[in-house]
């Protein structure tokens, strides 16, 4: 069959009313191929005019044409046929020899998991992910979310805008993840370069997979059967809960009157609690609750992120009192004013304590002794001109 696309009208008849699909599918195939010696003198020639040519011919070249010189008609069914028997020539002649050793070059510390329980996720290195089918490289669960966050809004762009609108909360969580307005997330960050929504940050590997979780089920998605990603141990903090230690030792400073603490305001990667000082002189708001669901508006929050152990203490700035307001502007003025974050003013941060596979409770408990003992040396040059 000629390379020539304009095939002449004995070409179209042989090939059939399709012509121009067999030509484009069946050209480059081995059953059409052949040496002649002559290609350049049969060029477009009806294919009894290159037969009769090649039967004046007197080469050795022969024998790898002999099965077409005797065909009447070239057309797919003749074609196939050729390439099956060529084919089938091919493999006698070089036979593909199986290997007798299978090496494997998958890292054995990697498995997959899927989002059934996020607390898999904890003290994990994530290398990738499969979302329907498609697997994606990642280096850390936050870009995980982000990837996954931005695939499924590929898929469709409705649910997402839906939820950056109306500023909606998955079940269970005290604040939105997407929106419009970037300072009304936490660690917002644009969701892709194309769009105006922005999404939350900052999470843990723990909150990454609640994160994906509900999110799937946003999709309607299967959350065995549609994702599943691929992590390994870090080795750092294997057998330790430092957020469990964290409630007991917050209960244990409860007790002694030092903090107030309440298990249910905790969630995810954040052990919170409050101070008898503070809770006397920042008024609360019953009328409308805070993005944790509380009447007050301020947290010391003990966190464990990247790695890294430490407490942190946040007010939220937003839809407060007048007399709120007057007790924030003081605490400003007292200190020097904080960091205002989409919202949350931190003003204060611990020593951050970086996790060690050597860590044990009394470690972790002497670490938290010692960002108390920093709170009140925070607090108490505060409390001693709050008054005045």
């Amino acid at each position: 069959m000629p390379q020539n696309k304009n095939l002449s009208t004995a070409w179209q008849k042989m090939l059939g009313s399709d012509w121009e699909l067999v030509r484009e599918r069946y050209l480059h195939t081995l059953g059409n191929l052949t040496l002649t010696g002559y290609n350049s003198e049969l060029g477009d020639l009806p294919f009894a005019e290159k037969l009769d040519m090649l039967s004046d011919k007197n080469t050795h070249v022969t024998v790898l044409y002999s099965d077409v010189k005797d065909k009447t008609e070239w057309n797919a069914q003749t074609i196939e046929a050729r390439s099956e028997r060529l084919s089938k020539k091919v493999l006698k002649l070089f036979p593909i020899e199986l290997p007798t050793t299978k090496i494997d070059f998958s890292d054995p510390r990697y498995q997959l998991y899927t989002v059934a329980d996020p607390h898999n996720a904890t003290y994990k290195w994530v290398n990738y992910y499969e979302l329907l089918g498609e697997r994606v490289n990642v280096d850390s669960f936050a870009l995980m979310v982000r990837s996954v966050a931005g695939k499924l809004y590929n898929l469709n762009s409705s649910i997402i805008d839906r939820m950056a609108r109306s500023l909606e909360v998955f079940p269970a969580w005290q604040n939105p993840v997407f929106a419009y307005d970037k300072d009304a997330i936490r660690n917002a960050v644009k969701l892709k370069n194309d769009s105006d929504i922005y999404i939350s940050t900052g999470y843990s590997a723990y909150d990454c997979i609640c994160f994906i979780k509900a999110l799937l089920k946003k999709y309607d998605l299967d959350l065995e059967e549609d994702f599943v990603y691929s992590a390994r141990p870090s080795n750092i903090g294997t057998g330790i809960n430092r957020l469990a230690m964290a409630q007991k030792w917050c209960e244990k400073q409860a007790e002694a009157g030092r903090i107030e603490f309440d298990a249910d305001t905790c969630e995810g990667r954040y052990v919170r609690f409050t101070t008898p000082f503070l809770n006397q002189a920042i008024p609360t708001n019953k009328d409308v609750l805070s993005p944790w669901r509380t009447s007050n508006y301020y947290f010391y929050e003990i966190t464990n992120f990247k790695n890294e152990l430490y407490v942190q203490l946040y007010f939220y700035c937003k839809g407060i009192t007048d007399e709120m307001r007057t007790a924030f502007l003081r605490m400003a003025e007292l200190t020097d004013g904080g960091k205002l974050t989409q919202g949350y003013r931190l003003f204060f941060k611990s020593t951050v304590f970086a996790n060690s596979e050597n860590d044990t409770e009394e470690v972790i408990m002497s670490q938290l002794d010692k960002c108390l003992e920093e709170i009140h040396n925070f607090e108490a040059p505060i409390q001693s001109k709050w008054n005045s």
